[in-house]
């Protein structure tokens, strides 16, 4: 569901109340350089998503992505019980590392969405398993797979 930077959703309450669950992503404003907390924490704070897609809007050398107080971040979602997504599109980056680490300080869950337009990029989940499992940035581009296949 997209938010708006109230972190107010745009599907009724009516549509909603039919699916299990929902991940609600910011598509606007996303070239804001101010602490945009607020903005993430009201998105947590909205009662109809239980995940937080690819938080910084950030695409690699296109977009920097969203700032945030990230410790002020997780730790509300945690008292929230709410997940923030780890963006598996390669160009997204989304979380990185250095968040991951700071989201398990605090205990947040983390959600691994592979972001695919297409079915060749369900591939992108494994960039993300390769990002939690070995602590380290992982890029695929096609076959050029660089990490170990040991799912």
């Amino acid at each position: 569901m997209n938010l708006n930077k109230r972190g107010e959703g745009d599907m009724s309450r009516e549509s909603l109340s039919a699916v299990d669950l929902v991940l609600g992503s910011f598509h606007s404003s996303l070239r804001i350089v101010e602490d945009q907390t607020e903005r993430y924490l009201a998105a947590l704070r909205n009662p109809h998503i239980q995940i937080l897609g690819h938080p910084r809007g950030r695409i690699y050398n296109f977009r920097i992505g969203l700032r945030a107080d990230w410790p002020c971040v997780f730790a509300e979602a945690t008292r929230l019980d709410k997940a923030l997504e780890v963006d598996c599109y390669p160009d997204r980056q989304d979380l990185n590392l250095a968040l991951l680490k700071i989201a398990r300080k605090h205990g947040t869950r983390i959600s691994l969405g592979t972001d695919a337009h297409h079915p060749w990029g369900n591939w992108n989940l494994l960039s993300s398993v390769c990002l939690l499992y070995f602590g380290q940035n992982f890029h695929h581009r096609e076959s050029s797979i660089s990490c170990p296949l040991w799912i």
